[in-house]
């Protein structure tokens, strides 16, 4: 019973952790303990981060993988599309990971108080430029547009002074 039990859920695994999925998750979790942040993987389906495929959770220093996102089936395809589509700053295979990476390092180097100060700042440039330089998911708030830049700076590309000044700007503490 025991043997036909463990062939049930290693089928069920196959099929539903295919095997872009098992490589993202084991780079991710390599790049987390880089940086010495833990990661956890977690099922979002009816809460305010349902939609999302990872989580950086300032309170514990955190990433939580969203397992049942569909950006982790493929994530060379999701990323593309998702910078295709100005959504994303980079095409990264890693993106969503180096995301959350930058920001705990955000919340590190300012501390988790200040880091909430700056998500809810109004911005300080045009939400427009930093869409048309950035990506669009970096107007939500300034915590993601940071994240966003960070991962833009990571992958080489290079900002206008404004983007740069602005982004340098965040990072100082007051």
């Amino acid at each position: 019973m025991a043997k036909a039990s463990l062939i049930l859920v290693l089928a069920f695994a196959t099929t539903v952790f295919a095997d872009d999925r098992i490589d993202a998750l084991a780079r991710a979790k390599r790049l987390c303990k880089k940086e010495n942040i833990k990661i956890t993987t977690t099922i979002h389906i009816a809460d305010e981060h349902a939609g999302c495929d990872a989580v950086y959770w300032p309170s514990t220093d955190t990433i939580e993988v969203n397992l049942i996102s569909s950006y982790w089936e493929n994530p060379a395809r999701s990323q593309t599309d998702s910078y295709n589509r100005r959504i994303s700053s980079t095409s990264h295979v890693d993106h969503v990971i180096r995301h959350e990476i930058a920001h705990a390092k955000f919340y590190r180097h300012v501390g988790v108080t200040r880091g909430l100060e700056v998500k809810h700042m109004q911005f300080g440039i045009d939400t427009t430029l930093i869409s048309n330089e950035v990506g669009f998911y970096a107007t939500r708030d300034n915590l993601e547009f940071v994240a966003e830049t960070w991962c833009g700076i990571m992958d080489g590309k290079k900002y206008s002074d404004k983007i740069m000044g602005y982004y340098n700007a965040l990072w100082e503490q007051p």
